[in-house]
């Protein structure tokens, strides 16, 4: 994940997930080996989420649409009201639910970067995750705004190493080529 995200001395790493249930975002890993910031939001979160995130310098963080929303709606006000404020640099991680486009748009916007993934909290590690740019966006000479629509209907693909099936109420695996008939279990290293 450091590697990847380029994580490292200059970044600020916001572990806002309870540790119970955002393990699998490895947030409280990925900030010692990446010589990063890890701030610790304590008791009062989500309350102060967005003081953490404007005054500490987060560079990265993992959360849930509506509290991100709150964060963008509250740097919007401010610059409405003459303040210069931007995420350029900072990497928003979202799990539990699909994106909303418009959040995405306004990340954009605002020069964040944002991925959604699924398993954060309920695997050691993530195994699914969208990617910030797209192969068939070239290919298919996707507009930003096609692209952000499509990023808010998925949470992407198995990232490598992981095997993905979904798995009926019954147990039984589906079949591979229709809509999923059930949530996705995976088995990631």
């Amino acid at each position: 994940i450091a590697r990847s995200h380029k994580l490292g001395p200059q970044s600020g790493i916001l572990m806002f997930p309870p540790l119970h249930h955002g393990v699998g975002w490895f947030l409280w890993a990925t900030a010692p080996i990446a010589g990063a910031k890890l701030v610790l939001p304590g008791p009062d979160t989500p309350a102060n989420f967005q003081e953490i995130v404007l005054e500490e310098d987060i560079t990265y963080t993992a959360g849930v649409a509506p509290l991100v929303r709150q964060l963008v709606d509250t740097i919007e006000t401010r610059n409405e009201e003459g303040e210069d404020i931007d995420l350029e640099g900072t990497w928003f991680l979202f799990g539990g639910e699909n994106t909303p486009t418009k959040l995405l748009r306004d990340l954009d916007d605002l020069g964040a970067t944002s991925l959604q993934m699924y398993g954060g909290a309920e695997t050691q590690l993530y195994f699914i995750q969208n990617i910030q740019v797209d192969p068939r966006l070239r290919e298919a000479a996707m507009s930003q705004e096609e692209f952000l629509d499509y990023r808010s209907t998925t949470v992407g693909y198995p990232v490598p190493g992981a095997r993905i099936k979904s798995v009926a109420t019954d147990g039984n695996e589906g079949p591979r080529d229709v809509e999923p008939i059930g949530p996705p279990c995976g088995l990631a290293p």
